[in-house]
C-alpha cells in the first residue's frame, strides 16, 4: 500500500495524487492519449501498467524504484524550492534532498536521510542558509542546506506537518499540521551573534 491515489477524468488527464496533503504529485494523458469519453481504467502493478478505456483502449506504463532514471525522483517529489542567494532548486522526497543547479540543470549534491521520517513540508530560512523540514511524524527541523546538518528541533505535533512557513524578518517560523494546529516556533540559532568589545 502506497498513500497515493489516481484519479481521471472523461477527457482522459490522469492525476496521481499523495493522499497525506492532498497535492497532484503527477498529472498525464489529455490530449495526447486520444482517448475521449473515458469511461473506466485499472491499475495492474504487477505490469506497471494502467489502462484505460473510453473511444478506444489506450495503456500507461510508468517506472518504479527499478528504472527510474528518467525522472526526478521515483517517489514522487514533496517540494521544490529555489534558492536565489546561491542560484539553486531543491527538491524534496521521502527522506532525502537534492540540489540542482539552476545554470547546468544538473544534479549536484544529494543530502540522503536527512529525515527520519518521509518529509511532507519544507521552506528555506530568508538568508537561503537553512532548510526547514517538518516530516510525517510531526517533526519540524532546521538543517543546513551546505551539508544537510541538523542544526535545531522545534516542539513537534502529533501528526503530519502540512506546511511551513518564515516569519519574514524574524527568526519565527510559522508550522501547520494535520492535528488541527498551527504553532509559532521561534529559531533561537537564527539570532545575529554579538561579540563584546573591550
Amino acid at each position: 500500500g502506497t498513500p497515493q491515489v489516481i484519479s481521471a477524468d472523461v477527457k482522459g488527464v490522469f492525476r496521481l495524487w499523495d493522499i497525506r496533503n492532498f497535492r497532484c504529485i503527477q498529472s498525464f494523458g489529455g490530449k495526447e492519449s486520444r482517448i475521449n469519453n473515458l469511461s473506466t481504467f485499472c491499475v495492474l502493478p504487477s505490469h506497471r501498467r494502467i489502462m484505460a478505456g473510453g473511444s478506444f483502449l489506450a495503456n500507461f506504463d510508468y517506472m518504479d524504484d527499478g528504472d527510474g532514471e528518467s525522472v526526478t525522483e521515483v517517489g514522487g517529489v514533496t517540494d521544490a524550492l529555489y534558492n536565489p542567494h546561491v542560484g539553486e532548486f531543491y527538491t524534496l522526497s521521502q527522506s532525502h534532498v537534492k540540489a540542482w543547479s539552476a545554470n547546468t540543470g544538473s544534479v549536484f549534491k544529494v543530502l540522503s536521510d536527512i529525515s527520519r521520517s518521509e518529509i511532507t513540508a519544507c521552506c528555506l530560512a530568508e538568508n537561503g542558509r537553512k532548510l526547514f523540514l517538518g516530516d510525517s511524524a510531526g517533526r519540524v527541523a532546521a538543517h543546513s542546506v551546505h551539508n544537510g546538518a541538523l542544526l535545531s528541533e522545534f516542539e513537534p505535533h502529533a501528526k503530519d506537518i502540512s506546511c511551513l512557513e518564515v516569519w519574514p524578518g524574524t527568526n519565527k517560523i510559522f508550522s501547520a499540521s494535520w492535528d488541527g494546529a498551527l504553532k509559532l516556533q521561534i529559531d533561537d540559532r537564527a539570532r545575529k551573534p554579538y561579540a563584546k568589545a573591550e
